[in-house]
């Protein structure tokens, strides 16, 4: 019932939009030349095969009508049909003098639609049809390392995002290393550390709420109602193509409010159509889904789904997917966003606060049940087989103009830690026996290949590695850069080999990124050097620490540790 609902939509669309379904492009590879504003690409890199846009729905194969997460990659194991996120605000709008609750949908389950249209608000309010490439889905696998330019046509634009600061992060409540718009200034004479690349395969775009006409229900009404909610929006994905990490899939949404209005009580829901299915067997197989709420730590901020296996998964190699916030808004005592530390513990981040699984019969389609639904702070348990959706949702949070919402969902999949078919178990879940009272840095201890085993390390190479704001890849005329030993207790020696001659800055930055001391800035000829460094108790307590070059233009950095 669920795809003959789309289908229909699709082939008829609903009578009080003004706007059909947007033409994507039709290839599932990367393409450096889109034919069409709206863009849709396939994945290449990691484990986990999904198509993107760049206007906010994740997973469906929009061009085909079909589901397009699949695990791992190349199998005909369905996992998730389409997906996206529900934003709810609470806004005062003056014609009815009221403040009403809105909602807007980068995917609606119901129809497979976005509400939003890709581009940067700050362009124009309506959708932009001239430049296809402007605003296209960026796959970081398409462009050049070191100069940001696209490997396949040098027509083409630039990367979007680049290291204009020594640290990528955002600081104070101002997004760092944003989507860069204007094309001239993606190149290293503006920002001469070069582009910014995090995981194997980096997928950028930018898109807003601006443009009426494609929201569900059409202009007229939806101007009435008070949207839009005036935000811009940038989603950046990151995924591996090696070890435990390929199995992860971290989707980072930014939402900026560029509106005069404060939005008040605040929810980011991520909604999932989760249909684990064998192809071609995907609509019978989506009946037989399990979801749940994972009870036992909520730290881990985890909501969970399998198969039961009975109409034709059994014996197919199916697992788990999980879906977690790995980063969600940290408040004040009035609700508002913090902007006054660069990174916050996941004690102090509001975490996954509903979770919901429900069938079409009760999809919402007004605002207020939506807005109802998405802040409900309820948390569904198992409730049987059945094709459901899966949302999580955390909030309530105020935004002020200006203010970023940052969330980061980490999509994991996993197979059966007890071997066999999933069941749902907490032995299946970790790999152990249940133990309430023993817990590890990143909530319960479990094997690296369960499901919670893979998401405690996507929290600590989130954490250490891609939230420190610290870049260990740069490229560099500095080499063979090393420091031994490491980890260190009093003192180590670091060598390395500078290709020219030139000023040298040698300084320790701590896990968060930030500069804590200059050991060394001075001239430096090129060749080999060794610098003895010391760690007196008094400067640095134990810990992770980076090292940090910097000649000219170029950087190289190293993560070391201090242990005594």
């Amino acid at each position: 019932m669920k795809r003959l609902l789309l289908s229909l939509f699709v082939a008829v669309s609903l009578t009080a939009a003004v706007w059909a379904l947007p033409k994507e492009d039709t290839q599932d590879k990367i393409l450096t030349n889109p034919t069409n504003v709206f863009d849709l690409q396939n994945s290449t890199v990691s484990n986990v095969e999904f198509y993107s846009t760049n206007y906010g729905i994740f997973g469906l194969n929009i061009r085909e009508n079909k589901g397009g997460g699949i695990w791992p990659r190349g199998s005909q194991n369905q996992y998730i049909f389409g997906g996206g996120f529900w934003f709810g605000a609470q806004k005062f709008v003056k014609d009815s003098n009221k403040l009403k609750k809105l909602v807007e949908i980068s995917y609606n389950p119901n129809n497979g639609r976005s509400w939003f249209v890709p581009g940067l608000a700050s362009d124009c309010d309506t959708m932009e049809t001239g430049d296809n490439q402007k605003y296209k889905c960026y796959f970081s696998t398409d462009f050049d390392n070191i100069n940001g330019t696209d490997l396949n046509n040098q027509t083409n634009p630039n990367w979007p995002l680049w290291i204009n600061d020594s640290l990528y992060r955002y600081e104070y409540g101002t997004i760092r290393n944003e989507f860069v718009g204007d094309q001239s200034k993606r190149n290293r004479t503006e920002n001469p550390l070069g582009p910014l690349f995090v995981s194997n395969e980096d997928i950028v775009s930018v898109f807003k709420d601006s443009d009426l006409r494609f929201y569900d229900g059409g202009m007229v009404l939806r101007k009435a109602q008070g949207y839009p909610l005036g935000l811009k929006y940038e989603s950046r994905i990151y995924t591996w193509g090696t070890g435990d990490m390929k199995d992860v899939v971290l989707v980072s949404y930014l939402a900026k409010n560029i509106s005069q209005d404060t939005l008040n009580n605040c929810w980011f829901a991520p909604v999932s159509d989760v249909d684990i299915a064998r192809k071609p067997n995907d609509q019978a197989g989506a009946g037989n889904d399990r979801f749940s709420y994972f009870t036992d730590d909520s730290s881990q901020n985890l909501a969970y789904g399998w198969t039961n296996g009975d109409q034709g998964e059994a014996g197919k190699g199916f697992g788990y997917i999980g879906l977690s916030f790995l980063e969600s808004p940290a408040v004040d005592g009035n609700g508002f966003i913090r902007n006054d530390k660069f990174i916050y513990e996941q004690s102090e981040q509001l975490g996954l606060k509903t979770f919901r699984n429900w069938a079409i019969v009760e999809d919402k389609f007004d605002d207020y049940g939506r807005y109802d639904f998405i802040s409900s702070q309820r948390k569904d348990g198992d409730t049987g087989p059945a094709d459901n959706r899966m949302m999580i949702s955390t909030g309530p949070f105020n935004m002020k103009p200006g203010d970023v919402a940052r969330v980061v969902i980490a999509f994991v999949f996993a197979m059966p830690a007890k071997g066999g078919e999933a069941d749902g178990t907490y032995e299946d879940l970790t790999g152990l026996k249940r133990i309430t009272d023993k817990k590890g840095g990143n909530g319960l201890l479990a094997t690296n290949s369960s499901l919670i085993g893979k998401l405690n390390q996507a929290k600590t190479n989130y954490y250490s590695d891609l939230k420190s704001g610290v870049k260990t890849t740069e490229n560099s005329v500095v080499n063979t850069l090393s420091i031994s030993p490491n980890p260190a207790s009093n003192s180590a020696n670091l060598k390395f080999n500078l290709n020219d001659a030139g000023l040298t800055k040698i300084s320790v930055l701590n896990q968060f990124g930030q500069e804590i001391n200059v050991i060394y800035n001075s001239w430096l000829e090129g060749g080999e050097h060794n610098i003895n460094l010391s760690f007196e108790k008094n400067t640095y307590s134990d810990g992770i620490y980076f090292i940090r070059l910097t000649s000219g233009n170029s950087t190289q950095t190293k993560k070391f540790a201090i242990v005594r």
